[in-house]
């Protein structure tokens, strides 16, 4: 969870330009977070300007954004993206840092996409 003491919000080197990349050719783009303080995220979202950026934003609370028992991408995100959007999920390529959220939703036989981006230290490192 974030602190005030923190070091500020970042994003990985190439996230902004492929965001934008998607955009210029018409696709689709959502975003998808599990988090303790929904309203702190889109605070964030908002100073990177990714607010702007996202056709569809889901924001689920969690206990702690990480535990076993809160909202999860292939139970709750993907849903209410497919919801919100009109596309199946065969249609969808799902990008994650964390290697075990794409391997759940692979193997949630749901049909989307996924890739992992997986840095061992900051975003800026990778």
């Amino acid at each position: 969870m974030y602190s005030p003491g923190d070091d500020p919000p970042a994003m990985y080197p190439e996230a902004m330009a492929i965001i934008d990349a998607c955009r210029q050719h018409k696709m689709v783009v959502a975003a998808a977070s599990r988090t303790p303080t929904p309203e702190v995220t889109r605070a964030f979202m908002q100073k990177l300007g990714l607010d702007q950026r996202f056709d569809n934003i889901q924001l689920i609370p969690a206990a702690n954004g990480y535990d076993a028992h809160s909202a999860q991408k292939d139970r709750c995100h993907l849903p209410n993206i497919k919801a919100a959007t009109g596309y199946e999920y065969d249609a969808m390529l799902f990008f994650d840092d964390e290697r075990g959220n794409v391997e759940k939703v692979g193997s949630a036989a749901t049909g989307v996409t996924g890739r992992a981006r997986v840095c061992h230290s900051s975003p800026t490192d990778c």
